[in-house]
């Protein structure tokens, strides 16, 4: 039984709401309907799995069902389900990563921990990718061991990396 009157914890669950919302959304102001539906999926999500919190992030990146597009909500979204080790999600931060370490913003080691976990979660583009990341981080032959192996183990899994691996044993060799 709850010592919490009806009143405080009607207080208690716009507190609640308000500050989901904000957190998510920022300043923007959103009908009440929005607010109401924000609040259930914030009780929905809280005890939610990586895979849910990762489809609810592509609903805010895409606008889907009802919801606002919003960069903020499917960032934090998407980190929540980094953080929980999800591997499509760990692929897609992943990527970003990469984008960013094109344009010179990162350095080559950063998409490191999250395409680790992708390619340990069974996703082959990841396998290759952190492959191709120890064979081009540094040129000592540790790293060169290692993204022989990822290759070899992202060949088991079907990518077409004969190539790669040949032109990466003649420089360990």
């Amino acid at each position: 039984r709850s010592t919490v009157e009806p009143e405080d914890r009607y207080r208690i669950s716009e507190a609640v709401k308000d500050l989901f919302v904000q957190a998510l959304f920022g300043n923007r102001e959103f009908p009440e309907k929005e607010f109401e539906e924000a609040l259930k999926w914030a009780y929905q999500l809280k005890n939610s799995d990586a895979k849910q919190i990762y489809k609810q992030a592509l609903v805010f990146e895409k606008g889907l069902n009802g919801y606002p597009i919003s960069k903020n909500a499917f960032n934090k979204l998407l980190h929540l389900a980094v953080r929980q080790d999800y591997p499509q999600a760990a692929w897609r931060f992943a990527q970003r990563l990469l984008d960013e370490v094109k344009t010179g913003k990162r350095a080559l080691s950063a998409p490191m921990g999250s395409l680790t976990t992708a390619a340990h979660g069974g996703i082959v583009k990841a396998q290759v990718q952190l492959a191709r990341t120890f064979r081009d981080i540094n040129k000592n032959t540790r790293n060169l061991e290692r993204a022989y192996e990822w290759f070899i183990f992202a060949r088991k899994n079907g990518a077409d990396v004969d190539t790669e691996i040949k032109h990466l044993t003649r420089r360990i060799d």
